[in-house]
């Protein structure tokens, strides 16, 4: 009986195993290929950009950060964040120095390209911290420096982080509530990281809020095809937490009439 009890554990184990290696083997090829239509939309984006003389400019707003910024996903620029926010605002300069795959450390490298000051700073990055395994003491550190650098340019920074990563329809069941934890670290890195910016800054909470929900609750309406960047009505829904943030207090508003960059 110990030889037949051996013999069909071990069959159990052996089935298990194939088993788990079929899901891995199937799963890596469904991340492989959602990769590949997510690299396929990026090299279809156009950051939304706009130039607009200064006798007719009321603000001039720099919007940087990962491929959010650069709006992967939407169908034309102008339904991305940065293109709403230039619908919002008619008669803003907008210059978008945002990367698809970058980082919160090469998003601080974006300052390099950019010349003179801004009425207000977007920065939307902390996505591909949280997928690519970047350390959470390297992402303090460079958002640390981030806003310090963003404030001698800027009187308003305004931060988006990364909604709930374990919610992206790509990913493998068995992985979402790694990258879901991540993502809760991270979250807890910026904000912390922007409330000690000063009154100056301000964070667009993403994580497990109402913005979160409609990814949530209706993935295909929210998503692209690629299942990991947002689509038109995703960067809308997103935008109006950040209309919010925005509106709230006048925060932007009563700088803007106080004074322009010019």
């Amino acid at each position: 009986m110990l030889w037949d009890f051996l013999y069909n554990s071990s069959v159990v184990v052996s089935i298990f195993f194939f088993g788990l290696s079929c899901y891995i083997f199937l799963s890596a090829i469904r991340i492989r290929y959602h990769v590949y239509l997510g690299r396929k939309l990026a090299h279809e984006a156009k950051p939304f950009s706009r130039i607009v003389p200064k006798d007719r400019r009321d603000l001039r707003i720099l919007v940087m950060g990962d491929s959010t910024a650069v709006g992967v996903g939407a169908s034309e620029s102008e339904h991305s964040i940065a293109g709403l926010l230039g619908k919002k605002f008619p008669n803003a300069e907008i210059i978008n120095t945002g990367r698809t795959g970058a980082t919160t450390g090469q998003v601080l490298k974006q300052f390099r390209r950019i010349e003179g000051e801004f009425d207000l700073i977007l920065v939307n990055t902390g996505s591909n911290d949280v997928l690519w395994g970047v350390s959470q003491k390297l992402t303090k550190k460079h958002l640390k420096k981030l806003l310090s650098t963003a404030k001698k340019i800027a009187p308003r920074i305004l931060v988006t982080g990364t909604g709930d990563a374990g919610i992206l329809p790509f990913l493998p069941s068995i992985l979402k509530w790694y990258f879901a934890y991540r993502t809760q670290l991270l979250q807890h890195i910026f904000a912390n990281e922007t409330r000690a910016a000063g009154p100056s800054v301000r964070f667009v909470e993403l994580f497990r809020t109402e913005c979160d929900r409609p990814f949530l609750n209706n993935p295909r309406q929210h998503f692209a095809y690629d299942l990991a960047h947002p689509n038109d009505a995703g960067y809308a829904a997103l935008f109006t937490c950040i209309e919010l943030v925005l509106s709230s207090g006048n925060w932007l508003a009563t700088k803007a009439k106080k004074s322009s960059v010019k």
